[in-house]
């Protein structure tokens, strides 16, 4: 029998995500309940570990930021203090005494990490190589099979296409029309249709509880949360969102919703769960009944994900604190109404009632992080004028935001069809190398050229970040002082903070 392990590479110095990935642990009860005993292995949460400390690293991380060396490295193996860091994190994880090692790639970040540990594992310990996740489907990642150290890209729901790979690696099947599964063979690319998996069908999540306890040692106040998925979708199409702009709505069934929970619960002893689609408002009848079930349960955990605001009333809200909802996520984006409506945000319709929303979730201990947008295609000064007024009228509402610079993004309806919002995207050589690049330039048809904008919205992103964290500052640190002055003292002497301690406060 083979011996698997999926991994979680690392991120970059600043990036920190407080729980454990959902994909891994889900993939591992399929692949368990099929006869494959499969190993995780979250080299994010160990290394951030013993990274915690502001001022001793014991991983280089920011190596792996530098293009130039990660390519040296990919090409000719130069760059010995990334090959010794490299060496260090295989050990780390034990990942020589596995047969497939399989990579999560959860964000764009995980890239370079994710290759050169591939390449070594592949050159040195003769590993076969398997990457997926949520990257390799919201963009196409063929080009990654140029890596002659990689033998199988995952594209879409890995259940069915990891199981078949693990099959035919043991000469028990073939790969050629599996969907789902991608390969490279006499020089040619195979390429497959994405891989679809009933919502309704999928395993609990399994999780290594050695690295869970290590995401529990980096919280001040003991908090152990666990994602948990409850639907796929999104109703609302903003047109610089390349996730999911093309999917259908499914929803898990409450019933078995509320099952798993109290396992999950029960076998982790966890007290809060992240509900991991990119909106849990999709449905608000939904997520009211999820209250109401909840509550009729007796179940006793905390609870919060990625929230679109609209259409939430103070009983739905009311109804939701009460159930042990303690924070959301919200895309504010913008407080211009003319950016608002060319980026198609009808997810904030009407500005004063968003602002009152966030007023009501803030009255019932809800607490948000506000995520901004700046420098959108033909924003004026204005525009932006406007969104740094939103903020100085509501950050007494919410606890955390910040803003990020607009990027044009694969899949997306901007990058689609660049003419219906008057823009030209730059040329871009399509290679093995140019995915470690996640920015397409573009100029503004009848505004701004590429260099120009970056100048500008760099100058935004300033502004933004420094108001909001002034804010945040009040809103937080000094007040837990009195609360928790564990959490500000950690927050000095590790970097960066656990992020979900907040927002229990």
């Amino acid at each position: 029998m083979l011996k698997t392990v999926l991994v979680t590479p690392p991120e970059h110095e600043e990036g920190f995500n407080p729980l454990p990935l959902l994909g891994p642990s889900i993939l591992k009860t399929f692949l368990d309940s099929n006869g494959y005993q499969t190993d995780l292995v979250d080299l994010a949460i160990r290394i951030k570990y013993l990274n915690r400390f502001r001022f001793r690293k014991i991983f280089n991380l920011k190596l792996f930021e530098n293009r130039e060396r990660v390519v040296n490295f990919l090409e000719n193996g130069e760059g010995n203090e990334m090959r010794a860091d490299v060496e260090k994190m295989i050990r780390l994880g034990n990942l020589t005494t596995y047969d497939v090692v399989g990579f999560t790639l959860h964000a764009t970040v995980n890239l370079p990490f994710s290759l050169c540990l591939s390449k070594v594992l592949k050159e040195k310990y003769n590993k076969k190589i398997v990457f997926g996740g949520a990257m390799t489907t919201r963009a196409d990642y063929t080009s990654l099979l140029d890596f002659d150290f990689i033998d199988f890209l995952v594209v879409g729901d890995g259940e069915k296409p990891f199981l078949n790979i693990l099959r035919y690696l043991e000469g028990n099947g073939s790969i050629e029309n599996c969907d789902g599964i991608f390969y490279k063979k006499d020089g040619e690319i195979h390429s497959a249709n994405t891989e679809t998996f009933p919502i309704e069908n999928r395993s609990i999540p399994s999780f290594n509880a050695g690295d869970l306890k290590l995401y529990k040692k980096l919280s001040t106040i003991g908090l152990s949360t666990l994602p948990y998925l409850l639907s796929i979708g999104c109703r609302f199409k903003c047109a610089f969102c390349c996730e999911y702009n093309n999917s259908l709505f499914t929803y898990t069934p409450l019933g078995k919703v509320i099952s798993d929970i109290r396992i999950l619960l029960k076998t982790y002893k966890a007290n809060s769960i992240f509900f991991a689609e990119g909106n849990l408002n999709n449905n608000p009848n939904y997520v009211k009944e999820l209250s109401e079930h909840i509550i009729k349960e007796k179940l006793k955990f905390s609870w919060g994900g990625f929230f679109s605001i609209v259409g939430l009333d103070e009983s739905k809200i009311k109804l939701m604190a009460k159930s042990g909802c303690k924070f959301l996520f919200v895309g504010v984006e913008s407080g211009s109404e003319v950016m608002s409506t060319k980026m198609n945000l009808q997810k904030k319709k009407d500005m004063e009632q968003f602002k009152e929303t966030l007023k009501l979730l803030h009255k019932y201990g809800i607490k948000t992080h506000n995520f901004f947008i700046v420098e959108f295609p033909y924003e004026t000064f204005d525009d932006f004028k406007k969104t740094i007024r939103f903020i100085k009228e509501t950050a007494k509402y919410f606890t955390s935001g910040h803003a990020n610079m607009f990027t044009l993004v694969e899949n997306s309806s901007m990058f689609k069809t660049p003419q219906a919002f008057n823009i030209r995207k730059h040329s871009k050589n399509i290679d093995k190398y140019s995915l470690l690049d996640n920015v397409w330039g573009f100029d503004e048809v009848k505004g701004l050229k590429w260099e120009e904008k970056i100048e500008s919205g760099l100058f935004k992103l300033k502004i933004t970040n420094e108001i909001i964290n002034k804010q945040m500052l009040i809103n937080v640190t000094l007040r837990s002082l009195f609360s928790n002055p564990l959490f500000v003292l950690k927050k000095e002497f590790s970097h960066p903070y656990p992020n979900l301690d907040k927002y229990f406060m």
